[in-house]
Protein backbone atom coordinates (compact mmCIF):
# COMPACT_ATOMS: atom_id res chain seq x y z
CA UNK A 1 0.00 0.00 0.00
CA UNK A 2 1.41 3.44 -0.96
CA UNK A 3 1.57 6.47 1.82
CA UNK A 4 -1.59 8.84 1.66
CA UNK A 5 0.06 11.93 -0.17
CA UNK A 6 0.34 15.60 1.37
CA UNK A 7 -2.37 18.18 0.83
CA UNK A 8 -1.02 20.81 -1.51
CA UNK A 9 -0.27 23.27 0.86
CA UNK A 10 1.38 21.05 3.46
CA UNK A 11 3.95 19.56 0.62
CA UNK A 12 4.11 23.29 0.16
CA UNK A 13 5.01 23.73 3.65
CA UNK A 14 7.34 21.05 3.58
CA UNK A 15 9.13 22.14 0.63
CA UNK A 16 9.92 25.09 2.07
CA UNK A 17 10.66 23.98 5.49
CA UNK A 18 13.32 22.03 3.70
CA UNK A 19 14.85 24.86 1.44
CA UNK A 20 15.22 27.11 4.25
CA UNK A 21 17.13 24.27 6.52
CA UNK A 22 19.38 23.75 3.36
CA UNK A 23 20.68 26.63 3.35
CA UNK A 24 21.45 27.10 6.26
CA UNK A 25 23.48 24.67 6.80
CA UNK A 26 25.32 25.08 4.24
CA UNK A 27 25.95 28.69 5.68
CA UNK A 28 25.43 28.27 8.98
CA UNK A 29 26.06 25.13 9.80
CA UNK A 30 23.67 21.92 11.02
CA UNK A 31 22.70 23.92 14.50
CA UNK A 32 22.62 27.31 16.34
CA UNK A 33 20.17 30.14 17.43
CA UNK A 34 19.76 30.87 13.78
CA UNK A 35 18.63 28.13 12.80
CA UNK A 36 16.40 27.86 15.15
CA UNK A 37 14.70 31.67 14.04
CA UNK A 38 14.68 29.98 10.40
CA UNK A 39 12.55 27.79 11.84
CA UNK A 40 9.94 29.88 13.64
CA UNK A 41 10.08 32.45 10.59
CA UNK A 42 8.58 29.66 7.95
CA UNK A 43 6.40 28.21 10.73
CA UNK A 44 5.09 31.79 10.92
CA UNK A 45 5.19 32.08 6.79
CA UNK A 46 3.19 28.72 6.48
CA UNK A 47 0.75 29.46 8.90
CA UNK A 48 -0.02 32.96 7.68
CA UNK A 49 0.02 31.31 4.55
CA UNK A 50 -2.96 28.89 5.64
CA UNK A 51 -5.14 32.11 7.67
CA UNK A 52 -5.06 34.00 4.06
CA UNK A 53 -5.92 30.92 2.34
CA UNK A 54 -8.92 30.42 4.91
CA UNK A 55 -9.87 34.28 4.50
CA UNK A 56 -10.03 33.78 -0.14
CA UNK A 57 -12.16 31.13 0.61
CA UNK A 58 -14.62 32.68 2.98
CA UNK A 59 -14.45 35.52 0.38
CA UNK A 60 -14.79 33.27 -2.42
CA UNK A 61 -18.28 32.25 -0.97
CA UNK A 62 -19.56 35.26 -0.38
CA UNK A 63 -18.52 36.52 -3.80
CA UNK A 64 -20.08 33.14 -4.82
CA UNK A 65 -23.10 33.68 -2.44
CA UNK A 66 -23.55 37.50 -4.19
CA UNK A 67 -23.15 36.34 -7.20
CA UNK A 68 -26.04 33.67 -6.75
CA UNK A 69 -28.73 36.65 -5.07
CA UNK A 70 -28.07 38.41 -8.28
CA UNK A 71 -28.66 35.77 -10.93
CA UNK A 72 -31.91 35.31 -8.78
CA UNK A 73 -32.70 38.91 -8.66
CA UNK A 74 -32.40 39.19 -12.42
CA UNK A 75 -34.51 36.12 -13.05
CA UNK A 76 -37.25 37.39 -10.69
CA UNK A 77 -36.84 41.02 -12.36
CA UNK A 78 -36.75 39.34 -15.80
CA UNK A 79 -40.40 37.69 -15.00
CA UNK A 80 -41.71 40.63 -14.10
CA UNK A 81 -40.66 42.54 -17.64
CA UNK A 82 -42.49 39.65 -19.28
CA UNK A 83 -45.71 40.46 -16.85
CA UNK A 84 -45.58 43.77 -17.63
CA UNK A 85 -45.10 43.63 -21.34
CA UNK A 86 -47.84 41.11 -21.95
CA UNK A 87 -50.03 43.07 -19.86
CA UNK A 88 -49.19 46.07 -21.67
CA UNK A 89 -49.92 44.37 -24.65
CA UNK A 90 -53.38 43.00 -24.00
CA UNK A 91 -53.76 46.98 -22.75
CA UNK A 92 -52.67 48.34 -26.24
CA UNK A 93 -54.97 45.36 -27.88
CA UNK A 94 -57.92 46.55 -26.04
CA UNK A 95 -57.37 49.83 -26.82
CA UNK A 96 -56.76 49.39 -30.32
CA UNK A 97 -60.35 47.71 -30.44
CA UNK A 98 -61.94 50.21 -29.01
CA UNK A 99 -61.03 52.72 -31.63
CA UNK A 100 -61.53 50.52 -33.87
CA UNK A 101 -65.15 49.95 -32.54
CA UNK A 102 -65.89 54.06 -32.53
CA UNK A 103 -64.59 54.61 -36.09
CA UNK A 104 -67.52 51.87 -37.06
CA UNK A 105 -70.73 53.04 -38.00
CA UNK A 106 -73.10 51.81 -35.49
CA UNK A 107 -75.86 51.57 -37.91
CA UNK A 108 -75.78 50.71 -41.53
CA UNK A 109 -78.36 53.75 -41.83
CA UNK A 110 -76.06 56.37 -40.80
CA UNK A 111 -73.08 55.30 -42.67
CA UNK A 112 -75.91 55.79 -45.73
CA UNK A 113 -77.01 59.14 -44.32
CA UNK A 114 -72.97 60.65 -43.94
CA UNK A 115 -72.04 59.64 -47.40
CA UNK A 116 -75.69 61.40 -48.65
CA UNK A 117 -75.15 64.33 -47.18
CA UNK A 118 -72.09 65.60 -48.27
CA UNK A 119 -72.00 67.37 -51.56
CA UNK A 120 -71.12 65.63 -54.69
CA UNK A 121 -67.85 67.58 -56.26
CA UNK A 122 -69.07 69.48 -59.58
CA UNK A 123 -67.41 68.77 -62.19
Amino acid sequence: MSEAQPSQPQALAESLRVAVAKTLEATAGPTGPARERAAELVDEVVQRGRGAGQELARRRQDVEGTIEELSRRGQDVGGELVRRGHGAGEGIARRIGELIERARPTHQGEATRETESRPKAEG
